[in-house]
């Protein structure tokens, strides 16, 4: 038995053939956010009088790269790929810990769908419950995509609290850790200009309205008049349509919908 995500299973034929993808039952996924290098901190479009606040990106990212990033491993000179079969040249493939190989499209193929399926737990990717190369993996990936595997692990590297969105709702791009929003940020995914002390959209010279957390609590207020549940580790708000108590959010905790705490600590 092989499984290459956790919850998304992969079927990938070359050529003019499709990549179909099973998806997990859990938990509908919503459409994600388009990333790209400018989501890395590069080429940020800030308005006059501001600052990258991620002055030190590079070095930050090669950082969270060698903590995903288990040693590269030996290759042979011939390989089958796992997912499509075909032979190649093992030095074009990537390695994983496990012994199984995958090819260049097929490597792409498992990146794109793990981003679709929008599941941060599917990050750093795996083959048998182990951790690819991950350095080894960006570099079997063509760019825009290589950039974007390379944002969402910058984003899970982030403990969720201290994540800062665009707050437009038709973009929400990762922008970084809160406490380094200083000054004020244009969005370089839309160019929304962020107020860098309520964290939303600028509304210089108004002063700011009332506290995130007020709104929170108000947002949290109404979800509970309806008997919805707060993930006990990202904050997102869950609406249970079907099924059991038992919960996984995307981000990876599983919690009792009945009692809202983590599902080890559970007692219903």
């Amino acid at each position: 038995m092989y499984s290459f995500f956790r919850r998304v299973f992969v079927t990938h034929l070359k050529k003019d053939k499709v990549i179909g993808i099973q998806r997990g039952l859990e938990q509908e996924a919503s459409e994600p956010s388009t990333l790209t290098s400018s989501t890395l901190g590069m080429d940020l479009h800030l308005q006059p009088n501001t600052t990258h606040y991620l002055p030190s990106v590079r070095p930050a990212l090669r950082s969270v790269l060698r903590g995903f990033a288990p040693t590269s491993l030996p290759r042979k000179e011939s390989v089958d790929c796992l997912v499509c079969q075909d032979t190649f040249e093992g030095s074009l493939c990537l390695h994983a810990p496990c012994g199984h190989y995958f090819c260049p499209e097929c490597t792409a193929g498992m990146a794109k769908a793990a981003i679709a399926e929008g599941n941060e737990e599917l990050f750093p990717l795996r083959c048998c419950d182990q951790l690819l190369p991950v350095e080894e993996f960006l570099d079997l990936l063509p760019e825009p995509l290589r950039a974007s595997v390379v944002a969402k692990l910058e984003e899970i590297s982030v403990p969720p609290p201290e994540r800062l969105y665009c707050p437009n709702d038709t973009c929400s791009a990762f922008l970084g850790r809160s406490s380094e929003a200083k000054d004020v940020v244009s969005c370089p995914q839309c160019h929304t200009v962020i107020c860098p002390e309520c964290k939303r959209t600028s509304h210089s010279p108004e002063p700011c309205g009332p506290p995130a957390d007020d709104l929170l609590r108000e947002a949290k207020g109404y979800a509970s008049e309806r008997g919805w549940k707060v993930c006990p580790r990202c904050t997102v708000i869950v609406e249970r349509e079907s099924g059991c108590s038992h919960m996984r959010c995307r981000c990876g905790m599983s919690f009792c919908y009945s009692c809202g705490i983590p599902q080890e600590s559970c007692s219903c």
